[in-house]
Order: C-alpha cells, then structure tokens, then sequence
C-alpha cells in the first residue's frame, strides 16, 4: 500500500513535465513560480522520509529510496527555498 501511495507521488510529480527540445533552453527556470512545485516535491519526500521511521517492515521500495536519497532532499529543499529569498 505505501509503495503504491509512493508510486502514485513520483507519477503525479512528472505528470504534466515539458521538454523544450534540443538546442533550446527554458530561461526562467529558476524563477520563484517555477521551483515552487519542485520545493512542494522536496517537502513530500521530507514526510516520507520522517514516514519512514514509524514502519516497522523496511522490506517497502521507497523506504530504500529514501535511505538512498539521505540528506539530499534536504539540502535540495533548502538550496530552492533560498533561492526565492
């Protein structure tokens, strides 16, 4: 069950994804309106991360995920949300 919740967060996070092509290039991807669904991905991670402290099972795939990601969500987390200040 938590890895199907867990495999529906990783669709529903690349869902409505664009790719500009080659040789082209977003300008503005690192404008404030733009990281804001990537900070909102970050802070997910962040519950299934502290999520993953309550299971007792650690057989579940994102809870390996998790571990193998670490610290990264965070610090990812922090280095989009200072770029907005």
């Amino acid at each position: 069950m938590l890895d199907l919740f867990f495999l529906i967060f990783c669709y529903l996070s690349v869902f409505d994804i664009k790719i500009k092509g080659t040789d082209k290039f977003f300008f503005d991807y690192m404008e404030l309106e733009n990281t804001n669904c990537i900070k909102g991905i970050f802070v997910w991670l962040i519950v299934f991360s502290h999520k993953k402290n309550y299971i007792k099972n650690p057989k579940y795939l994102y809870i390996q995920i998790i571990r193998y990601l670490g610290q990264n969500i965070v610090s990812m987390f922090f280095f989009y949300s200072s770029f907005g200040i």
